[in-house]
This record gives C-alpha cells, sequence and structure tokens, in this order.
C-alpha cells in the first residue's frame, strides 16, 4: 500500500510548490522580432532627466530643474534650484514673502540653469541646448547668454508677464538665442524600478504573492503562521473559485485534490 502519512503528503506539496513553471509561449524561430515603438524621443528624455532631477530640490515651494545637452545628444549638466554650497539650508529662510526681502529665499537661492552650468564635465557648454522645466528668468538668461548656449527649450512659461521673464525673452532674442516650448508625448512618465527585477521561478513564490498583493480579489488573506518561507498554501475546502491561505500546520487531508488547481495559479 502506497505511504499516505502527513510526512509524504507534505513532501508532495513541496515538490508541487517548487517546481519551476513558464507559462510564456516559446517564439516562433522564423518570427522578426520588431523594435518597440513607445519608447521616449530625445526631448521628452532630456526633459524628463531635467525633471528629475528637480526632484533634489529642497524648495518647498518650488522644485526647477536643468539639463544641458551637446550636439551629440549627450549630457554634459545637470542642475537644480537650491541654496550654494557650503550654506546652511536649515538656517537660509525658504519663504517667499516676508517683511523683509532678507528673509526671503531669492538673495540666497542658485537657480537650476545657474547650477547646470557651473556643475558641467566638459570645457564648454557653447553650441548645447538647455532643458529646463521653466522659462528662464533675466539673470540665468543671462548666463545662458554668456555660456555660449544656443537653445532654450522648456516646459511652462508662466511666469511671462512678470517683468524679469519679459526682459529675460529680450535678452535671449537679441542674443540669437532659440527659444522653443517642447510639448511632451505624454504628461505622466512612471518609473518602476520593479521591472529589472527577476520573474518568479517556482509556483510556491508566484502564489504567496498573489495572496499577499490580493490579486485574487481580496478573498483570501495570509494568516499569521504563514509569514515563513517554509509555509505552503493549497486551495481551500469551501468553493473551487475561492482562494483561501493556509499554513502547513492548517493543511488537511485534502489537500491533495486541490494540486491541480494550485498548477494553474
Amino acid at each position: 500500500m502506497a505511504e499516505t502519512t502527513p510526512a509524504k503528503r507534505k513532501r508532495d506539496m513541496e515538490i508541487a510548490m517548487n517546481e519551476p513553471h513558464d507559462s510564456s509561449p516559446t517564439p516562433s524561430r522564423s518570427a522578426k522580432v520588431h523594435k518597440r515603438k513607445d519608447y521616449l524621443s530625445w526631448d521628452d528624455y532630456f526633459m524628463s532627466v531635467a525633471f528629475l532631477s528637480s526632484m533634489r530640490s529642497k524648495d518647498p515651494s518650488t522644485q526647477v530643474g536643468a539639463c544641458i545637452v551637446n550636439a551629440e545628444k549627450k549630457i554634459v549638466g545637470i542642475g537644480y534650484n537650491g541654496f550654494p554650497n557650503g550654506c546652511d539650508d536649515d538656517v537660509l529662510p525658504w519663504a517667499r514673502q516676508a517683511e523683509s526681502p532678507l528673509d526671503t529665499k531669492y538673495p540666497y537661492v542658485c537657480h537650476a540653469e545657474m547650477n547646470a552650468i557651473l556643475n558641467k564635465n566638459a570645457t564648454s557648454v557653447k553650441g548645447c541646448s538647455i532643458y529646463v522645466a521653466l522659462f528662464p528668468c533675466n539673470e540665468c538668461a543671462k548666463l545662458i547668454i554668456q555660456s555660449g548656449i544656443t537653445k532654450v527649450i522648456y516646459s511652462s512659461d508662466k511666469y511671462k508677464t512678470e517683468w524679469t521673464f519679459v526682459a529675460s525673452r529680450r535678452l535671449l532674442d537679441m542674443a540669437n538665442v532659440t527659444c522653443i516650448q517642447h510639448e511632451t508625448k505624454s504628461n505622466t512618465l512612471v518609473i518602476d524600478f520593479t521591472s529589472v527585477q527577476p520573474p518568479p521561478t517556482t509556483r510556491k513564490h508566484r502564489i504567496r504573492q498573489q495572496l499577499a498583493t490580493g490579486d485574487d480579489g481580496g478573498r483570501s488573506k495570509l494568516c499569521a503562521s504563514c509569514q515563513s518561507p517554509s509555509d505552503f498554501f493549497c486551495e481551500g475546502c469551501s468553493t473551487p473559485d475561492q482562494v483561501v491561505a493556509f499554513c502547513c500546520a492548517h493543511l488537511t487531508d485534502c489537500y491533495l485534490d486541490h494540486l491541480n488547481a494550485l498548477k494553474h495559479l
């Protein structure tokens, strides 16, 4: 008579749960693989770098980033708005308005364009383009012109009626610096750090992930005993379409009847 002890059943369960599984179809050898269509354009890419660098800014009201690119489409400078090196950003003010101008951020802050130019990793940025979230102010326009940058690609010009930005555009136009407002193909760019993680290689891993993340519609939850890697799961004894989690201590004699169902999860 075949062995039907709990130990034997547990071994069968472990083998079934850890069996490698690959449900992806095998591509045809003759099928031609085409490049993906939804990759970032160069302009979207460099503008995204500018926006990403702005996330380093500690300014509570305005975060701006800048990215300088040469003619070979290589990044040669990145910057974001903040206080000068060595100046304590916990001491200097971040306020936009105060009774005294000295109690606002404006006398102290370095704009993203300034930092990108000063942070350059090339001898010169002459002939380069600069990607910025906001149209440059008059002070940054002076730096852009003097550094030899010939093109400004900006995302927003929301301050265009303020005198400092009117002056900025006048300077840039006189210096023949091309200014282009960039429109991205998508308003949102999602960075998914999990996309480079290795896929699950065992059914045990996939079932644990399914139960833990609630991908089954919330019909199952991990019990307190199911937190260690040595635990196993099987379908419950209620209805075929309802997944219930059991740790190995909760398995009953009927779990073998559910192994086939597990193979399809």
